[in-house]
């Protein structure tokens, strides 16, 4: 059974990492639009602290291999809070897609705060413009995701 687990959170592990890595758009020095947060609230279902540890590193593991180390440890918090909070929500079955909006709340807060304080208070409104746009399209295909996830297990 540990078997099981150690391995299912690999592949959550690398999937998020790969949607990050793979599926992304380049936005400058603002980093890169990905869909690794669709990934963190479709597939994250341990506990609170390993879906810390699993979101955060496998995000700032791609923000170094991308060249966004600068990055990477603001990521590795905003992440890890993330998937923090996805997994003490399916832990204590609350309310799915509020817990996806808050914790999308938190990515776009994070990655505004931290742009702002990295490179002026001039990128914060283009990064919270960005991040949103982030959030909704990861809302979106974390969804889809889910009713696929759902449909295959009722099969």
């Amino acid at each position: 059974m540990k078997q099981n687990r150690l391995l299912q959170n690999a592949l959550t592990w690398l999937l998020i990492y790969l949607s990050a890595v793979l599926v992304k758009y380049r936005i400058g020095y603002l980093g890169y639009l990905n869909l690794s947060d669709a990934f963190i609230i479709a597939l994250l279902a341990e506990e609170p602290i390993i879906g810390l540890l699993i979101a955060g590193s496998a995000c700032a593991a791609a923000d170094i291999t991308l060249s966004y180390e600068y990055y990477s440890f603001a990521t590795f918090l905003i992440k890890g809070v993330e998937g923090w909070l996805i997994c003490q929500g399916k832990r204590r079955k609350t309310n799915y897609n509020g817990l996806s909006l808050l914790a999308l709340a938190v990515m776009v807060g994070g990655y505004g705060i931290t742009s702002a304080l990295v490179f002026g208070p001039d990128v914060l409104e283009p990064s919270l413009i960005l991040n949103m746009v982030q959030a909704a399209a990861a809302f979106a295909v974390s969804s889809l995701i889910r009713i696929l996830l759902n449909r295959l297990s009722r099969k």
